[in-house]
């Protein structure tokens, strides 16, 4: 019988996976449409429940995310009859090979939850703190293979106010494939966000930027 449970709790994450990206009445997707011009914003830290994997993100996000959906129908302390929204935080270079892509997927969960259902077995779900703080921050429409150019947008605003992107490559999941259907690449709905730092950025050196010294420096007349 608890075997049998077991498996009907995994048939339950995994079709609300599937239906948080193919249900036509998933989140209302028009309260985040004043994100699609690139914004500042300060964000509070935020209670996740994570899964870290590493492995070419089309394979992984699958197993991410259902993993996640499954904890999070777990919990005693969550709104069930609202859609949850993951996301994932990215590490590795544009030309990392995809099998050595590494990301640490996350579903936001109530202050309320201080500890998570014994885990037997599968990938280890953990409760944690996701910091922010300053944020830049836009709505990217389209395949995740068109991201540069918003990711541009974000980098001129963050430059243009006196920041350095500073964080890991962060996306929300609004809306895109599903556990077995892609869908329409070109209705992909997703935040990206990088966490920011105050700093200058150094004259004739474009790709480089320092942080604003805590003292200043006295530099004699004379020598160079």
């Amino acid at each position: 019988m608890k075997k049998f449970l077991l498996i009907a709790g995994g048939i339950v994450a995994v079709c609300a996976a599937i239906l948080f990206f193919l249900w036509p009445k998933g989140p209302d997707l028009s309260k985040y449409d004043w994100l699609k011009d690139p914004q500042i914003n300060k964000i509070e830290r935020q209670k996740v429940i994570t899964v870290t994997l590493t492995g070419d993100p089309e394979k992984i996000s699958n197993q991410g995310i259902a993993a996640l959906f499954k904890m999070y129908y777990r919990l005693k302390e969550v709104d069930k009859a609202v859609m949850a929204i993951p996301k994932a935080r990215w590490t590795g270079a544009v030309d990392t090979p995809k099998d050595r892509w590494s990301a640490e997927f996350a579903i936001r969960v109530p202050e309320e939850v201080n500890a998570l259902p014994e885990q037997k077995e599968g990938l280890k779900v953990e409760l944690k703190y996701w910091e922010y703080g300053e944020t830049a921050e836009i709505l990217h429409i389209g395949p995740y293979s068109d991201e540069l150019a918003d990711i541009g947008r974000l980098t001129a605003l963050a430059k243009d106010k006196n920041y350095l992107l500073s964080g890991r490559h962060e996306e929300e999941y609004l809306k895109g494939p599903g556990m077995f259907f892609k869908g329409d690449p070109k209705n992909y709905k997703t935040i990206i966000r990088y966490t920011l730092t105050k700093g200058i950025v150094i004259k004739h050196q474009p790709a480089k930027a320092v942080l604003k010294k805590s003292t200043k420096t006295s530099v004699k007349k004379g020598k160079k």
